[in-house]
């Protein structure tokens, strides 16, 4: 019976070196998946934020009287502009319900986190029927300078 002996004594310099650099392979990669994760994460925190803030001001709207002044159309490019009763806006529009900034029917800039979020609302009266309102309420914020837009839309009987 043969013996062998054990010449080795460990692992050398270059097996080391080479495990280490793959070992920071795997890491870089892991790195990178958690930077991803972290920019998902605080965009979908804003289009939650954003959306439970549209969910607020619609449920508030929701709730008040069919003649409350917060349900008028403040610049009347929603009331009256359906003569023919075909559901299509006869000036072409959206009934005025996709307007915001200074031609929205009631504004309320600079709410939630860091102030960044603009509340529009806009209101279409007899909208999609008589003695109705519809109500859209709209969310923007800018976010690495590209322009971010959420809208919910509900109809308010008398």
């Amino acid at each position: 019976m043969k013996i062998f002996a054990e010449t080795e004594q460990g692992f050398s310099l270059l097996e080391i070196m080479l495990a280490m650099v793959i070992f920071m392979i795997g890491l870089l990669g892991v790195i990178a998946m958690q930077v991803a994760m972290v920019k998902g994460t605080d965009f979908s925190a804003k289009v939650t934020e954003a959306m439970t803030l549209a969910a607020n001001q619609l449920e508030s709207l929701m709730a008040v009287s069919y003649t409350d002044p917060g349900l008028s159309d403040t610049d009347n490019d929603g009331t009256n502009q359906d003569a023919d009763n075909d559901g299509v806006d006869d000036d072409g529009g959206n009934f005025g319900l996709d307007d915001t900034f200074n031609q929205a029917d009631f504004q309320n800039a600079g709410i939630g986190t860091n102030s960044q979020f603009n509340v529009f609302y806009n209101i279409a009266v007899d909208e999609p029927a008589n003695n109705c309102k519809t109500i859209r309420v709209i969310v923007n914020w800018s976010e690495k300078g590209i322009a971010r837009q959420i809208a919910m839309t509900g109809i308010r009987t008398n």
